[in-house]
């Protein structure tokens, strides 16, 4: 992704960071949570939302909990680099 999203986005061809840790533009690393994905599919709702009752139990629990604490990074990431408090 960060080769389309400096050629695409940033409009920098024959540009890229030398690696994930050096992208200024990196926000955050996303496991691809693929168990999750078919559980989030079936219940309709976000993987970092699954619960026992959706099919989330033992491992897949623990995997919900992962999930939601990298999107809640990513998301105080983003408002912070946009300047948003969290506190309004």
């Amino acid at each position: 992704m960060p080769k389309q999203y400096w050629k695409y986005v940033l409009d920098e061809h024959g540009k890229e960071p030398i690696s994930i840790d050096s992208d200024a533009n990196c926000l955050a690393l996303l496991k691809d949570y693929r168990s999750l994905m078919p559980l989030a599919q079936e219940a309709r709702k976000p993987m970092f939302n699954l619960k026992p009752a959706d099919g989330a139990f033992g491992g897949h629990q623990a995997a919900v909990q992962g999930c939601w604490t990298d999107f809640k990074e990513l998301t105080l990431t983003i408002m912070q680099r946009c300047g948003v408090s969290i506190f309004g």
